[in-house]
């Protein structure tokens, strides 16, 4: 049998484990607005969502680990918040700027 046509894997578990845990790092990350390493952290776990989910043996395990993806997704859901939190500051940030920006314009106008 050739090399490359045998193919090894970690069990389903491992992999949900290791999902759970790159989920836990970045909610950490979302809570210092540290958004850099979270989207690095996300691209990572994305990878590692394919091979659980490709894993020939997902089906038959999914009833073991889903309290782990349960886990998941709680954790998924205050990460989306903090983004939208963060989302809404820079708005109102930009949003002040704007008008700082327009009252600055508009008074060089009238001052000249």
């Amino acid at each position: 049998m050739c090399a490359e046509a045998v193919k090894y894997y970690l069990s389903p578990g491992h992999y949900a484990r290791k999902v759970l845990h790159l989920t836990r790092s970045m909610r950490q990350q979302a809570g210092e607005s540290n958004w850099q390493v979270f989207a690095e952290l996300e691209q990572e776990r994305q990878t590692i969502i394919e091979q659980l989910f490709d894993h020939p043996q997902m089906p038959g395990a999914l009833h073991d680990i889903q309290h782990l993806l349960q886990d998941v997704i709680d954790i998924d859901r205050e990460s989306i918040a903090l983004g939208e939190a963060e989302k809404k500051r820079l708005g109102d940030y930009l949003g002040q700027r704007k008008q700082a920006r327009q009252a600055v314009k508009l008074y060089r106008h009238h001052s000249g």
